[in-house]
């Protein structure tokens, strides 16, 4: 039912739905001019189990898909015992929540989101990411729902004893054909493999509510993953982030609620007081910052002894922000970047004292040129690169992550403390007859060329040796390294 004004809301509630008890289902698409909705204008409809609300959806024609418009104004989520029935409640891109009681979401009323691939979308996480208001019951009931409620005495009735599955894990090493979740038909989730070696396909069913983080191959997909046994294919429900980095201030009561819960949290740093960063900074759960001041980062950061995530991929990393972290006394910091690392950010960047993750933000590049290497090569604690493969499973985005030069590569390997994973250098040998070969393989950047270079030097060790050189990316070299494994060569 489409909804494109007050007036027409008001007709909505007070004349047609009144006559249509007999519903099950009612979705509400809302115009930005329909204004303000509350559940509690609904009339009584005893036999309706699922409400959606929704903005009005949109056609790309460049992606070639449907999207969501967002909720532009609030929804608020009162009187809903007089829905007896009701079993779900679906909000597609909300920017202002609020519930009165969370008593029923945390029982009987499951509040959820929708994928974009269709009406009848199977069940998914709530968008909080749009969320830019939302009050205390609301935030309680979105930590809630990502719980593993399977070892509770009395989990929720909209629960699913499958929604705590282990991650799904490759068992052999190939490459993934097939990568996705339906969103008509839970039992057509599911990811294959091809195993290298035999060429034979092996399928994963993918559990309720779980992510997918590989690619598969299709022809909308710029590359595919390659997995090597034991690799994650999915994230579990409970262990998926929750973001709310929409969200423009916080109560200290709000601050609480995700103090208690181990939950891991996305949050914007500007939307923190000093006094509230200080509360978060002995939380046992992950918390992910999206930019912030330094004083806001210090507050935070200050005897933290959790992992810690600081987002400045969109932010400027200046050197009062570093500075700032050096109160950290966690295990592990990581920092997301993009653009270029300047020699001057890598410098302070050396001189902190904990292990650091340097990671790439969404659709990221970070090119860290020779100076910024060199600086960057003087750390005395463990450092490596990293980044999230799952950014996007339609496999855009650049696929390259970091931009080093062979000089840079290196220079960094040079310090022991440094692990750059498949943007370093890897050794593979394997023994033939008396002798031993071996396969050293390099990706790089070179200035001046949008590609990557992957280099391959093989021969026999102590003899002859060849080099090639050709463009490729840390994809190409991970399924370079499978093939070789698949060669009975091993990991030097």
């Amino acid at each position: 039912m489409k909804i494109e004004s007050e007036e027409a809301q008001r007709i909505a509630v007070e004349e047609i739905l009144p006559r249509l008890s007999f519903l099950k289902e009612l979705t509400l698409t809302f115009t930005e001019e329909a204004g303000p909705f509350c559940t509690s204008s609904l009339p009584s409809l005893p036999e309706l189990k699922g409400l959606t609300v929704r903005g009005l959806r949109s056609y790309s024609h460049h992606s070639f898909s449907w999207d969501n418009s967002p909720l532009g104004e609030e929804i608020s989520l009162l009187d809903l015992d007089r829905q007896s029935s009701l079993e779900s409640v679906c909000l597609v891109k909300p920017t202002a929540l609020s519930i009165e009681d969370p008593k029923a979401f945390l029982s009987k009323i499951r509040l959820q989101g929708i994928y974009d691939g269709g009406d009848y979308g199977k069940i998914d996480q709530i968008d909080a990411k749009s969320l830019r208001k939302i009050n205390p019951a609301a935030l309680k009931v979105l930590l809630i729902n990502r719980l593993d409620h399977g070892k509770s005495n009395k989990p929720p009735a909209w629960w699913q004893d499958n929604w705590t599955s282990d991650p799904v894990v490759s068992d052999v090493y190939g490459a993934v054909e097939h990568a996705q979740v339906n969103p008509y038909w839970s039992d057509k989730d599911f990811i294959s493999l091809i195993e290298f070696k035999t060429g034979k396909k092996r399928t994963h069913k993918v559990p309720v509510g779980h992510e997918i983080i590989v690619v598969g191959g299709s022809k909308w997909a710029k590359m595919t993953d390659w997995v090597f046994p034991g690799d994650r294919l999915t994230r579990p429900l409970q262990d998926q982030t929750l973001d709310l980095s929409g969200i423009e201030s916080f109560t200290g009561e709000m601050i609480q609620l995700i103090y208690d819960s181990a939950i891991p949290v996305r949050l914007r740093g500007d939307a923190l007081t000093e006094e509230l960063a200080s509360v978060l900074s002995s939380r046992k759960g992950r918390i992910e910052l999206v930019g912030g001041s330094s004083t806001i980062l210090s507050s935070a950061l200050k005897k933290r002894r959790q992992a810690n995530v600081l987002d400045f991929s969109e932010h400027k990393l200046a050197d009062g922000t570093i500075a700032a972290m050096n109160g950290f006394a966690g295990e592990e910091l990581t920092v997301v970047l993009s653009g270029t690392l300047a020699k001057a950010q890598a410098t302070a960047l050396a001189g902190l004292p904990f292990p650091l993750v340097l990671s790439c933000g969404h659709d990221g590049l970070v090119a860290i040129p020779d100076a910024a290497a060199t600086a960057l090569a003087k750390r005395d604690a463990p450092t490596r690169l990293w980044f999230h493969r799952s950014r996007d499973l339609l496999g855009g985005g650049n696929p390259d992550h970091f931009r080093l030069s062979k000089e840079a590569v290196g220079e960094l390997e040079e310090n022991e403390n440094f692990d750059l994973g498949l943007f370093g250098t890897t050794m593979l040998v394997k023994e033939s007859g008396k002798s031993s070969r071996f396969m050293q393989l390099t990706t790089y950047s070179v200035s001046g060329k949008d590609k990557m270079v992957l280099e391959t030097i093989s021969g026999v060790v102590g003899g002859s040796s060849r080099a090639s050189s050709k463009v490729g990316n840390v994809y190409d070299k991970k399924k370079k390294i499978v093939e070789q494994l698949m060669k009975e060569y091993q990991f030097a």
